[in-house]
């Protein structure tokens, strides 16, 4: 267990190298992870954690999160295993549903969003993982393969997680979860026990078990503006069925415009403002039951100073 801090590296309308750069950073300033994102709109983050593997020396790096409909099981577990060797064993392989619109329409891949359909692609990757070999024939997800290079049987899989069926099935059977748009409520009184329930049915213990809260941090004086900013981002996802539902299920009430999420709902979600007020909310939510706090919103200006007041 590190300092509990991890970074995510977003990138849209950054230079490659600006982003290479960050990663060093966050290497340098004592980041416990560096998590790349993968949309259909950016970079394909294999390739850039291969170059950020390259560039930094301690960090675990995550794929945050990798969604179903992107690769075949086989091939996700193949190549977050290569990318662990070139690391140096630091690979962390998350995993999600993602959303219909972006598996289905932007991707034109297949949108499985049943814990079922999740438990055949663990069930697949996480054999060629451990064993080094799977033969799964599945209703959504197949494989017949073995991995022949050195791997790490124990290199751990997240799954980016929200409902309470899918909560219970990353504690019964992955390694962590990763959650974002959470509260420390939220995570006390909702995450945590259904947590709980999928550990009861885990083969094996759960004592390292990652708790893994990202979340959009601004150490800033000029709170109502970057309270403006989120807001935008918050709306995007309010759009989205599963996250409109997810936000609703936290107890939030949702209009039909982004001028409907307001301040106090943004406070909840997204710690913005000094220093100290930063910091007492990444507390609460380790109160809650985070073991790590992932941090986002970061743009090049404040990359440093911000890790720099956090780790």
């Amino acid at each position: 267990m590190g300092n509990g801090i991890g970074v995510v590296l977003d990138g849209l309308g950054v230079p490659v190298e600006t982003i290479l750069e960050q990663a060093e950073m966050a290497d340098k300033s004592g980041a416990e992870s560096i998590w790349v994102t993968q949309l259909p709109n950016q970079r394909e983050g294999s390739i850039l954690l291969g170059t950020i593997a390259a560039r930094t020396r301690s960090a675990q790096l995550g794929t945050g999160i990798q969604g179903l409909y992107q690769r075949p099981p086989v091939m996700a577990a193949q190549a977050a295993l290569t990318l662990d060797e070139l690391s140096g064993n630091r690979v962390i392989l998350g995993l999600g549903v993602g959303h219909r619109l972006l598996g289905e329409w932007m991707a034109g891949g297949r949108y499985t969003p049943s814990p079922d359909a999740m438990r055949e692609y663990l069930s697949v990757a996480m054999s060629l993982i451990r064993q080094g070999e799977v033969n799964v024939t599945g209703r959504w997800y197949s494989g017949h393969a073995s991995y022949s290079p050195p791997r790490r049987s124990a290199m751990p899989v997240y799954l980016g997680v929200t409902g309470p069926r899918m909560l219970e099935l990353a504690a019964e059977l992955a390694d962590g979860v990763v959650l974002w748009l959470v509260t420390p409520d939220y995570l006390r009184n909702t995450v945590m026990p259904r947590l709980r329930a999928g550990w009861a049915r885990r083969d094996g213990h759960h004592r390292d078990f990652e708790v893994v809260v990202q979340l959009y941090v601004k150490i800033a004086a000029d709170v109502q503006y970057c309270n403006d900013k989120f807001r935008a981002i918050l709306a995007g996802y309010a759009r989205m069925e599963n996250w409109k539902r997810h936000l609703l299920n936290a107890g939030f009430q949702l209009g039909a415009s982004p001028g409907s999420i307001d301040d106090p709902m943004i406070a909840e979600m997204a710690p913005i403002g000094s220093v100290e007020h930063v910091r007492a909310r990444i507390a609460a939510y380790r109160q809650a039951g985070a073991t790590q706090v992932v941090i986002c919103g970061m743009s090049a200006d404040d990359f440093v100073p911000t890790l720099d007041a956090l780790i």
